[in-house]
């Protein structure tokens, strides 16, 4: 029983490091999307998404919605154009929700201006 008990351990806990070293490359990733956006740089910025129909953006205290790479890229594309000074002000991202299944993930979190 014993050993039974520390396979399942060990088990359990492997599942738990994989999805933790998954959600902090996550996060990393976010910050730097966010970090690339706040100095204008967009062409890190774009490195920080999947250039795919399936990905899609919500701002939703911005009313900005897109589906798609190609309408995410143009719409923020514009955006630095017409915004090309880079912010002062800070964003931090907490409250993250993580659904990740296989090669995929499904990231929310909230991002505060001050």
């Amino acid at each position: 029983m014993k050993t039974v008990f520390s396979a399942i351990f060990i088990a359990f806990a492997s599942l738990i490091f994989a999805q933790s070293t998954e959600e902090a490359a996550i996060k990393a990733l976010s910050l730097k999307d966010t970090e690339a956006y706040m100095q204008r740089d967009f062409e890190t910025w774009k490195t920080t998404w999947h250039h795919d129909e399936s990905a899609s953006m919500l701002i939703t205290d911005m009313g900005r919605h897109a589906q798609g790479w190609d309408a995410i890229r143009d719409g923020m594309k514009e955006y630095y154009d017409n915004n090309p000074t880079p912010s002062k002000s800070k964003l931090s991202n907490a409250n993250y929700v993580f659904n990740i299944q296989g090669d995929q993930a499904f990231v929310a979190y909230e991002q505060t201006m001050t």
